[in-house]
């Protein structure tokens, strides 16, 4: 499609979210509770994760972060973090994020 009609990632995008919308095309996410605290220093490892290209390239270059970062709610005895399924429409964000890494593996 995209070779053929010369559409961008973004009309790509757009196009494939209008067929969901229309279709009523649903997915299911997993939403679990965030038990941890953000930290600067971690950001490195985040985008050394984001970018890799297999795991192994990924862990030889994750530098430790300091410190306990379990929220302290999560740090009490017997609490548990929380996780349920819920059934959502697609998003033109997943869509986009889909569309664009897929042009990049033909490239």
């Amino acid at each position: 499609m995209a070779n053929n009609e010369k559409l961008s990632a973004g009309e790509i995008s757009q196009r494939l979210h209008k067929n969901f919308v229309t279709t009523g095309a649903q997915h299911s996410t997993l939403i679990v509770d965030n038990m941890y605290e953000q930290s600067t220093q971690g950001n490195p490892n985040v985008d050394v994760w984001f970018n890799a290209e297999n795991l192994d390239e990924a862990r030889n270059k994750i530098q430790e972060v300091q410190g306990n970062h379990i929220i302290e709610k999560y740090q009490t005895p017997g609490v548990k973090q929380s996780a349920a399924v819920q059934v959502q429409p697609i998003s033109l964000d997943q869509v986009q994020t889909v569309v664009q890494k897929c042009l990049m593996r033909e490239s």
